[in-house]
């Protein structure tokens, strides 16, 4: 098989932060990380989660909580993403959230280098 467009994390998990999320953007000061914006992970190189998202709110995919050592974003400017999913890359710019707030399912593919957000 090809390598992943997007390195997968090398902790093995991923975890999403931001003003969309329940808990906002993460202090990057070393807090535990809630399991309602923990992933689940699928395989090596794909996660997802069930989340609420807040209207037009941002986010990142983090692989380490509480840090911003690393991150996952947009390829282009901040909010600049198509809502409903889009390409990523490592240090990208922030995300921005469907213009409808609710419960959402959002599947991150390292092997594609992409997302997707669904609305459930």
């Amino acid at each position: 098989t090809l390598p992943p467009v997007v390195t997968p994390p090398s902790t093995g998990a991923l975890y999403i932060t931001g003003s969309a999320t329940p808990a906002s953007w993460q202090c990057g000061c070393g807090e535990a990380a809630p399991a309602s914006q923990t992933f689940t992970k699928i395989s090596n190189t794909l996660f997802e989660i069930t989340i609420n998202l807040t209207a037009n709110g941002s986010y990142l995919f983090l692989p380490q909580y509480g840090s911003w050592s690393v991150k996952y974003g947009g390829t282009g400017s901040n909010n600049a993403n198509n809502v409903n999913g889009d390409n990523f890359k490592i240090n990208g710019g922030d995300l921005k959230a469907p213009s409808t707030g609710g419960n959402y399912k959002i599947r991150v593919d390292f092997q594609a280098g992409t997302f997707s957000v669904i609305k459930l």
